[in-house]
């Protein structure tokens, strides 16, 4: 029987999300019309959403790139949304309605149906799980102090070592990390602050966690379930390694039936 991560009751999840990056495919609006034929059900509300792409050259200058522009299908209330361009299929779920990795699971294939036939994916370029979580921080003018005994103190290194005398008042990193032969995960992490109108600043630590795989590969319904499902074991294990007992404690979690 396969086991699944335990719910938290207290949970700090802001977005869940799973995204494809395929070969370009060039949607005629009679494809566009029958995905949203197919998506109409569980995601009667669609829309066009129009962005500007930025790039900042070596040289420190600013260039605007073409701009981007991706069909979107919402569900009523908005908790759940499917994006389409040419060449990525995302489906993005808001922390406060997300309702398991199943749950996740079972929306993310409805739209595989709805999309892979019309786009004629034959190739994976890129798939990724992706879970950014925020946790509440109170006193953020202690900077990372804030944090200790919620965060696992690998994480606030330099802070509290030997011999550094300095308090961090924000901090953001970016690891990249490899597990076995094809496992890729990018942690991001770190305290944000912001003030609040007094002497007192409200903060929010971050845990933005990416498991993928971006090596070119046939695409296989099933073997596709599989790696996902091996993403959100593998999210799992860096979100609890991150997370001192007390604080994943403090969060109640509880078992799945």
């Amino acid at each position: 029987m396969e086991r699944h991560p335990p719910v938290l009751k207290n949970s700090p999840l802001q977005l869940a999300a799973i995204e494809l990056r395929f070969p370009e495919a060039v949607f005629l609006p009679e494809d566009l019309k029958a995905i949203r034929r197919a998506l109409a059900e569980v995601y009667p509300v669609p829309g066009t959403e129009h962005g500007i792409g930025i790039e900042l050259t070596p040289e420190g200058t600013v260039r605007q790139q073409q701009t981007t522009q991706r069909q979107v299908y919402r569900t009523i209330d908005s908790a759940h949304l499917v994006a389409l361009t040419g060449t990525t299929l995302v489906l993005e779920a808001r922390g406060p309605q997300y309702e398991g990795f199943r749950n996740l699971l079972d929306r993310w294939l409805v739209a595989l149906e709805a999309v892979v036939p019309v786009a004629e994916i034959a190739t994976q370029l890129r798939l990724g799980l992706r879970y950014v979580n925020q946790l509440r921080v109170e006193h953020g003018e202690a900077g990372l102090d804030a944090v200790a005994g919620r965060i696992n103190p690998t994480l606030l290194s330099p802070s509290g070592a030997e011999g550094f005398e300095f308090r961090i008042a924000t901090s953001f990193q970016e690891l990249r990390l490899l597990k076995g032969d094809d496992g890729k995960a990018t942690l991001r992490h770190g305290l944000q602050v912001a003030p609040t109108g007094d002497a007192e600043l409200a903060g929010a630590y971050i845990l933005d966690l990416d498991y993928y795989d971006d090596r070119v590969l046939s695409f296989d319904r099933d073997q596709h379930v599989e790696q996902l499902r091996a993403f959100n074991h593998g999210v799992w294990e860096l979100f609890r390694w991150s997370l001192t007992s007390d604080e994943y404690e403090a969060m109640e979690p509880e078992d799945r039936e």
